[in-house]
């Protein structure tokens, strides 16, 4: 059928076959975007009964909208075949994984929660699986995970016949065609017995696949369909088989979810899911389990965690014992150990974690906005060394040798001695807005500096030399005998902005030539045992990696779960040293979340019904009835509307990569920036009641005038004259501030140029003020100016760093987001000339650290919606986590051929 078409679907290869027929790779030829076609057999077609069943189910499965549920587009008719037009899923089966051996426990329970996520969104709807078992769940390359055909059970059945023997099995020749009541070694006890089922059967299957996964065999299994169902009616699931290391936690949920009789049975997969969260996957044998945070930490408490991680660690250090069996010879054993932070500190922004080369120091960045300052602490010491002269201190990175430590503060790049009792810092160059630095043994630092481009510069300091061939570049590490710089790149043409799908690569040492080593990873380690260690899903990933050749050999392992994250700017919270040390920040990606009204009188919460995803920026409507919110959690980002008066959450943008949504003044069209046009970001409007799709918003002549393709929108003047947003234009400056005339009368003028970076302009209630982020002077602060006069005066609203500033509803306080999770407030009056009073904290939470929008103000303005992350463990607070021997456990897990 190669070449041939279904419709509009031309059909570009074969991806498998089963009992309601084969499974196709298609071409969308009027969206351009490739799809999952699923022909039905010719005898479920012909009967016209269970067609027109079928699609009406098919239809209310259709309304499932989440990140780890394969979408099903629609049902498509081409004269007498029929076919399911299906998303197309890249990677690997969970059982094509399976069949490579067992899962080890912490990866069991990644995946075992993103299962769980998926069936507590479609239970939710009414909706059971019917058919879960490892073929149904995909691996995507980048590490997450899609459940398939949810519902096609019910969808493609025939009556019902009473006959078990015909409930089982997709693919025996001898099965009735289009029967796919379940799979017999995943089938619930009432569902073999041919019963009615609900949500407890998924919970039974999802138990059978929970077991697989750690054992590497089937719970029930038999010479026939009958031995097996008889297996899973009468026998008990050996779990004998589990490996040792399987948490005590995950051995009671299995029990739990694998009783026969329903009713004692877990009742909710939610309760699953949360039992995943909470426990700790460490395996035994000397592990020491790193705390989850608590909330405040009493002075007393916070010393003596202090005094016994000191006393563990310079046991660890000093005491390192015989290697454990199995381990080569000279090698270290793995031991771990948590390490807090003084009380009432957090760690700064960025990655705030540097371990010297050859492991004996560590280096954190403890402290926000200007009272950020570096600490270093020896590891065979209990002291930890403020070091000053580095206030404001962030990203640090040691020298080859390490003696000498860098760092960026107020908009440049600095060193700090560490010779002797001497600390002496010096200023190497500007550095504005950086993220990433790397000291390679040829003398040079290289790092990343405005939204995302790559520089270089002496050891000894002068002026930088841009590197402007590379790409985008978010993370820079030096490789051993000058081989290059390991750096992560974003991938323009994947359409988002996410980079957990950039690729890895290697930048020659003449600064130009670029080698592409891997995709869907970023901030990258290499280490001397031959190893490529990467993010990806929340978790460190590791693969074979051979330096003179700049070649990577996956699939890649993972290697420790459950690392501080934010996949939407590629920052994670962890450090390498050469001989194997590992120290990071335990948690997750905080990238997924879920928007969140908090009331500013009381406190309480309120989640919004819509499903954890990897949202950013969001914009209220002006009566506060819907929310504009870019999504990430696909493969590209887009934008989706939640309707609170009808409880709808619908994808509204459908091409390209749609980001930074903002209502119109009168509510009726969102305005976003796409990437649909080919080139860059460019700005577009739709209507949201579906009378017109997404037209631009400039013409080619009026978007060059801005001299860029990356511009984002952020608000709109009250009486809809203009869209405020602010762009990245100029080698050496980052953000300006323009305003756009929306009657499409005038081409883009500038409101704010600087050398400084400008960004996230927000108009007051009456028009007259513009707030926004500056960081002329370091952090960025929030600062006030007239409109459209900004020239004439400006005023300074947040002493300290802030970010997201949001006019409250009477347009009398400024409200925005300090440091990780604090919510201020601060009086700026109404007269003619601002009046800006002290700021008090409103309430202290766990923010998504988007990039210009993590909270809104309701109408009323009682209350706040916060795009809140879904893991509140994720806090600035949580102590460091050393592994002494870490190298150890990497060539276990991932071995050199």
């Amino acid at each position: 059928m190669l070449g041939e078409r279904i419709a509009h679907f031309e059909i570009t290869g074969k991806l498998g076959e089963g009992g309601m027929g084969q499974v196709f790779r298609a071409r969308d030829t009027r969206l351009n975007r490739d799809v999952a076609l699923k022909v039905l057999p010719e005898a479920f077609a012909r009967d016209q009964e269970r067609m027109a069943r079928f699609t009406r189910e098919a239809q209310m499965l259709a309304a499932l909208n989440h990140p780890g549920i394969a979408a099903i587009y629609g049902v498509e008719h081409d004269g007498p075949r029929r076919a399911l037009v299906m998303e197309l899923v890249e990677g690997e089966t969970l059982q094509d994984r399976i069949s490579r051996g067992a899962v080890p426990p912490e990866e069991c329970a990644r995946i075992g929660m993103e299962i769980a996520t998926a069936l507590e969104a479609a239970h939710a709807k009414g909706i059971v699986h019917r058919d879960l078992k490892p073929a149904n769940v995909m691996l995507t390359p980048g590490g997450g995970v899609k459940v398939l055909d949810f519902g096609l059970a019910k969808a493609a059945a025939a009556e019902p016949t009473g006959d078990p023997e015909l409930s089982p099995t997709l693919t025996s020749a001898g099965t009735q065609a289009g029967i796919v009541l379940g799979t017999a070694a995943y089938m619930s006890p009432e569902q073999a017995r041919g019963l009615p089922v609900d949500r407890r059967s998924d919970i039974w299957a999802f138990g059978v696949v929970l077991y697989e996964m750690l054992t590497g065999g089937r719970a029930f299994e038999g010479d026939s369909i009958a031995d097996t169902m008889a297996s899973v009616l009468k026998l008990e699931p050996d779990l004998g088989r589990l490996p040792p290391s399987t948490p005590a936690g995950m051995r009671r949920l299995l029990r739990r979810c694998l009783r026969k009789d329903p009713d004692r049975r877990l009742h909710d997969i939610a309760d699953a899911r949360i039992e995943l969260d909470d426990m700790d996957p460490a395996v035994a044998g000397g592990d020491v389990k790193v705390p989850r945070p608590a909330r405040a930490l009493p002075l007393l408490a916070a010393a003596a965690a202090g005094l016994l991680a000191g006393a563990v660690l310079g046991w660890l250090l000093r005491d390192p014992g015989p290697a454990a069996p199995g381990m080569p010879a000279g090698a270290s054993p793995v031991r771990r150990a948590a390490i807090p932070l003084p009380p009432g500190e957090v760690l700064s922004r960025g990655n705030p974690i540097a371990l010297a080369p050859d492991g004996s120091r560590l280096a954190l960045a403890i402290g926000l906005g200007e009272s950020s300052r570096l600490h270093l602490r020896r590891l065979d010491s209990f002291d930890l060394e403020a070091l000053s002269g580095t206030e404001g201190a962030t990203h640090p990175f040691f020298s080859p040798d390490g003696s000498q430590l860098g760092f960026f503060s107020g908009g440049q790049l600095k060193k700090v001695s560490l010779r002797g009792g001497a600390r002496d810092v010096t200023v190497l160059c500007d550095a504005p807005t950086t993220r990433s630095g790397t000291w390679d043994a040829g003398g040079w630092i290289y790092f990343t500096f405005g939204e995302s481009r790559l520089a270089r510069v002496r050891e000894n300091g002068g002026e930088p030399e841009e590197l402007g061939d590379a790409g985008e570049v978010h993370h820079v590490q030096a490789l051993p005998g000058g081989r290059g710089t390991l750096i992560t790149l974003s991938q323009p043409a994947a359409g988002s902005i996410r980079k957990d799908l950039s690729t890895l690569a290697v930048l020659a040492p003449d600064g130009r030539t670029v080698t592409p080593v891997l995709d869907n990873g970023y901030s990258a380690r290499y280490l001397s045992s031959g190893h490529l260690v990467f993010m990806r899903s929340g978790g460190l990933f590791a693969v074979p990696f051979d330096l003179e050749r700049l070649a990577a050999s996956p699939p890649a392992v993972s290697v420790q779960p459950s690392v501080w994250t934010d996949s939407i700017w590629a920052l994670a919270r962890y450090d390498l040293a050469a001989d194997g040390t590992l120290a990071y920040l335990p948690g997750g990606d905080i990238a997924r979340s879920i928007p969140t009204w908090i009331d500013l009188e009381t406190g309480k919460e309120e989640p919004l019904p819509v499903p954890a995803g990897v949202y950013n920026n969001f914009d209220l409507s002006p009566d506060g009835a819907q929310l504009a919110i870019q999504n990430a959690s696909g493969a590209q980002d887009q934008v989706y509307i939640y309707d609170t008066r009808r409880g709808t959450f619908t994808r509204l943008t459908l091409e390209g990569a749609s980001t930074y949504p903002v209502w119109s003044h009168d509510g009726r069209e969102v305005f976003f920036a796409s990437s649909r046009g080919g080139e860059g970001y460019r700005l577009y409007r739709q209507p949201v009641d579906g009378s017109a799709l997404a037209s631009p918003l400039l013409s080619d002549s009026q978007q060059a005038v801005m001299e860029t393709h990356l511009a984002w929108p952020t608000s709109v003047t009250p009486d809809g004259a203009f869209l405020l947003l602010f762009t990245w234009a100029h080698p050496r400056r980052g953000g300006d501030l323009w305003k756009v005339p929306l009657d499409g009368a005038g081409d883009p003028q500038v409101v704010l140029a600087s050398d400084a970076n400008e960004i996230i302009p927000q108009i007051s209630p009456d028009g007259r003020w513009l707030a926004f982020l500056t960081d002329r002077s370091g952090p960025y602060r929030i600062v006030v100016r007239p409109f459209p006069d900004v020239e004439r005066r400006e005023w300074v609203v947040s002493g300290d760093e802030g970010y997201d500033p949001r006019w409250s509803a009477q347009g009398d306080a400024l409200l925005y987001r300090q440091g990780w999770g604090r919510l201020m407030r601060v009086p700026v009056g109404r007269g003619e000339d601002l009046a800006p009073g002290l700021a008090r904290e409103l309430f202290e939470t766990d923010f998504h650290d988007a990039a210009g929008s993590s909270f809104a103000v309701s109408p009323d303005g009682k209350r706040v919606l916060v795009n809140k992350p879904t893991d509140t463990s994720l806090r600035a607070t949580t102590p460091v986590a050393l592994v002494t021997g870490w190298g150890t456990e990497l060539s276990r897990l991932v071995p050199r051929n």
